[in-house]
């Protein structure tokens, strides 16, 4: 029977430059850990599998997330939407002067 060969999470944060407690959560969160008791060994498959979750998306998927087109607005379509944008923003609810009492009271006793 051959050992699996692995690592433990600080020997791998260490290697990274990142923080121990930082790799033990971000493994736990993605499961890609051995947990034995209080002990956490990392395998070449948990290696892996951490790498990739770490991985920065290309722009390509980041543009089609972001909800950006290829194609530019219409002239009509942006004139729209300005003439909308400027009418909910007259619309805003105005803050109403307070109406004052007319009357002042002075809390000061006076001496007779």
């Amino acid at each position: 029977m051959q050992l699996p060969k692995h690592t433990t999470p600080d020997v791998l944060a260490s290697y990274l430059g990142l923080s121990e407690r930082f790799l033990r959560k971000m493994a736990r969160d993605i499961g890609a850990c051995r947990i034995f008791g209080n002990k956490m060994i990392l395998l070449a498959e948990d290696v892996d599998a951490i790498m990739e979750a770490s991985k920065c998306p290309s722009s390509s998927t980041a543009a089609a997330k972001s909800g950006t087109s290829q194609y530019p607005l219409k002239e009509t379509d942006y004139v729209a939407l300005r003439a909308q944008r400027k009418k909910n923003s007259q619309s805003a609810s105005r803050r109403k002067p307070k109406q004052s009492s007319g009357s002042v009271i002075s809390m000061d006793r006076r001496q007779a």
